[in-house]
């Protein structure tokens, strides 16, 4: 999955990690593991993605990446919305599209280099037990606090992988 750069390519690079920068989307995400002896088990995983209701841009965008993650479309229930179309990469693929796009980010610099740090990190080291795994809450919490930051919301929303003792306030009272 490499991209050769030549100087059209670098101007087609430049004009998706403008698309990215407006529209893309960067997070760590908490799944299921697939291991069957701990259906408990969760793991955490790159996600970078892109949704917009142009189709052609979407389409080409999915083509310039060799076709790495998936592409899909949403219909909406809305008779005067537009579909959207995403294209939609996680672990090694997420990294491959943030690191060819990474040197043209702008407003999504800051998080792109999380999110690499992270994926190189969890190639390195694999999934782990739960204990070994704090730091990649670390670098859950800086992606969430980046991406809250332009947001209107006035908390900042926990990360709910994370066990957290039960409040105090209430001891005795619910059953």
């Amino acid at each position: 999955m490499y991209v050769i750069v030549t100087y059209m390519n670098k101007l087609k690079i430049a004009y998706f990690a403008g698309l990215f920068d407006g529209e893309g989307s960067i997070s760590i995400v908490h799944q299921r593991s697939p291991r069957k002896d701990n259906p408990e088990h969760r793991i955490h995983r790159l996600y970078a993605g892109i949704a917009m209701t142009d189709k052609s841009a979407i389409q080409e965008f999915y083509k310039a990446f060799n076709k790495s993650g998936c592409f899909d479309e949403r219909p909406t229930n809305s008779k005067n919305a537009k579909t959207l179309y995403r294209v939609i990469t996680f672990g090694r693929q997420a990294l491959f599209v943030l690191e060819t796009l990474y040197p043209f980010l702008i407003t999504k610099k800051d998080r792109a280099k999380i999110g690499i740090e992270f994926q190189k990190k969890l190639m390195k080291i694999g999934h782990n037990s739960f204990a070994d795994r704090k730091w990649q809450n670390e670098y859950c919490d800086k992606i969430r606090f980046l991406n809250h930051k332009g947001n209107s919301r006035n908390k900042l929303v926990p990360c709910w992988f994370v066990k957290k003792r039960p409040p105090t306030w209430n001891k005795g009272l619910t059953p």
